[in-house]
């Protein structure tokens, strides 16, 4: 295995791991987000 080869992975893993995360941050700011509304619209009714 090459260096190239190595640091591809490497780079490869922080790039996927950092993607996890993010989609994982943006699930849970649009459940929040999604309950406030849903919330707000509840108070509307009443």
């Amino acid at each position: 295995m090459t260096i190239d080869e190595l640091w591809y992975r490497f780079a490869l893993s922080i790039i996927l791991q950092s993607i996890i995360y993010l989609l994982a941050y943006l699930k849970i700011d649009a459940q929040i987000y999604l309950r406030k509304r849903l919330y707000t619209i509840g108070l509307k009714r009443n």
